[in-house]
């Protein structure tokens, strides 16, 4: 049996997660678990980013280019499938907008030092998710958090380039248990 026959029989009969890629799209690939196999097809169950089951697929074989397996992705999926309930939970956040003069400013003392749930800014036409630790007059600071959880550090912002705000988006919620998650590991 070849290697490749191998890991779709131990993704099927262990339920291991497999990343496979294939040869049309360097970029596109499927993340699940082989729920059947044969000579030409694999029935897979493909699940969303959010650790929800997206529906089942059939590929070729011939058309697999590659397959990934135990590595970072796969291990964090896996976490985001065990707690994908998790993500459905929002935070009750009560936000006011009382100053509208200065309402970047106002929004941001808001949720200055809040660690319950992520706010996003969008600034000079980027987004940015974390937790707002300090303002002044003029500048903020963020301890920014990356899309897999990942401690980014601390950015310095100017209010008035901030251009957008959102929190506790199902993005921001899986970013924070993951980031939870990571940090509870170290």
């Amino acid at each position: 049996m070849d290697l490749f026959t191998k890991m779709l029989l131990d993704s099927k009969e262990n339920d291991k997660f497999l990343c496979l890629y294939e040869y049309s799209d360097d970029d596109k690939f499927w993340f699940g678990k082989v729920i059947d196999f044969n000579e030409e097809i694999i029935i897979f169950q493909h699940y969303t980013k959010f650790g929800k089951k997206e529906g089942k697929i059939i590929l070729r074989r011939s058309m697999i280019s590659e397959i990934d397996f135990d590595n970072k992705y796969s291990k964090t999926m896996a976490y985001v499938i065990s707690h994908r309930y998790e993500i459905d939970r929002k935070t009750e956040i009560p936000i006011n907008c009382e100053d509208t003069e200065n309402w970047r400013k106002s929004f941001l003392e808001q949720v200055k030092n809040r660690t319950d749930f992520l706010t996003s800014v969008k600034v000079n036409g980027s987004f940015y998710s974390g937790f707002v630790k300090e303002t002044d007059e003029d500048f903020f600071m963020l301890h920014c958090i990356g899309t897999d959880g990942e401690d980014k550090g601390n950015i310095i912002f100017r209010i008035e380039d901030v251009t957008e705000f959102s929190f506790d988006d199902r993005e921001d919620r899986k970013t924070l248990m993951l980031y939870q998650w990571k940090s509870k590991k170290q």
